[in-house]
């Protein structure tokens, strides 16, 4: 669609904040920034699994 991905990051995050959908541990909703930090921490953490599982171009044959 061209989208930049940060765009819909942060659509997610606002509507996550604005309907208070997480809570700390004391029954707080979270704040924008915490949620934006988990979510950008999970989505490294997918590309990087995912870039450990293709094949590089050179071991494709292998």
């Amino acid at each position: 669609m061209g989208v930049d991905p940060k765009y819909g990051t942060a659509t997610l995050c606002r509507y996550l904040t604005k309907f208070e959908i997480f809570q700390t541990a004391n029954d707080k909703p979270m704040s924008y920034n915490t949620i934006k930090e988990d979510i950008t921490e999970i989505k490294k953490e997918l590309l990087l699994e995912e870039s450990k599982r293709k094949p590089s171009k050179n071991n494709k044959n292998k």
